[in-house]
């Protein structure tokens, strides 16, 4: 999976399923095109984005926001890799730790992919300040089980304590992201409804108590279906709540969400 940033285009490469490896016309549109590269074992789709990405209506004010931001920006980041997801893909990595920091990484590169969408009018840039791979749970960061809300209100109060105040510290962050194994859920009704795959409050950037959010990684149902946050489209997710945190800040308005299925409205 990734993506090739054009300079008018955004390319986006998923592994072709097998059904579909004998009937290209099925998988074609106007918008894709199939390579087949016969040294690879696997198949993939390029897809090109539709060349509007805004009703033609539209009056553009949303791009003057953009320009208003003038170079690059960049969001300092702290990642927190919790006990859950530990368990979950410690085994797949011959419990190497190097690995899972370096699946990390890829993790946190897709994110600022995203961010770096032309459509964005000024890139984003990611800046990972912290990095922890928690195997066993702290005291003082209770997971709840994976009840969101509760579990959100514990990760930002765990991360807010150990984030140093003054912005003027190397070791300070704009952001904590809590990458979580759990199945993320909220009672509505009386029962359970595990859709939730992140969350995070709206805006709230610059306020230490409110600077965090938390994403699934690598989750499945209770018959083993993979959810959107188990496997390469889990960045969509984390993206999407980090876009809830900075939607406003600069003045920018992230335009492409459209394009994204609404990625960071919705």
């Amino acid at each position: 999976h990734g993506f090739i940033f054009l300079e008018n285009a955004t390319l986006e490469i998923t592994p072709l399923q097998n059904g579909l490896t004998s009937s290209p016309l099925l998988v074609d549109n106007s918008y894709v095109k199939e390579e087949i590269d016969l040294t690879l074992d696997e198949l993939h789709v390029v897809k090109r984005s539709p060349p509007r990405l805004l009703p033609t209506d539209s009056n553009f004010e949303t791009k003057q926001r953009i320009r208003d931001a003038k170079g690059k920006l960049t969001l300092e980041l702290a990642v927190f890799f919790d006990e859950a997801a530990y368990r979950l893909f410690s085994p797949f990595f011959d419990e190497d730790d190097e690995r899972i920091r370096d699946m990390l990484l890829v993790y946190v590169n897709g994110i600022q992919a995203l961010y770096h969408h032309p459509s964005l009018g000024v890139p984003i840039d990611i800046s990972l300040i912290r990095l922890d791979i928690i195997q066993r749970q702290p005291f003082d960061l209770p997971h709840f089980g994976g009840e969101r809300g509760n579990l959100l209100d514990s990760f930002c109060n765990y991360e807010n304590a150990r984030n140093p105040p003054e912005d003027s510290d190397s070791r300070h962050w704009d952001m904590g992201l809590y990458v979580t194994g759990l199945d993320l859920y909220a009672i509505e009704n009386g029962r359970r409804n595990s859709a939730t795959m992140g969350l995070a409050t709206v805006g709230g950037l610059c306020i230490p108590r409110y600077s965090c959010v938390i994403a699934e990684l690598g989750v499945t149902d209770q018959l083993g279906k993979p959810y959107p946050s188990a496997g390469f489209t889990s960045v969509y997710i984390a993206a999407h709540e980090i876009g809830h945190k900075i939607i406003d800040v600069h003045g920018i308005l992230l335009v492409f969400r459209e394009y994204f299925g609404k990625l960071f409205l919705s």
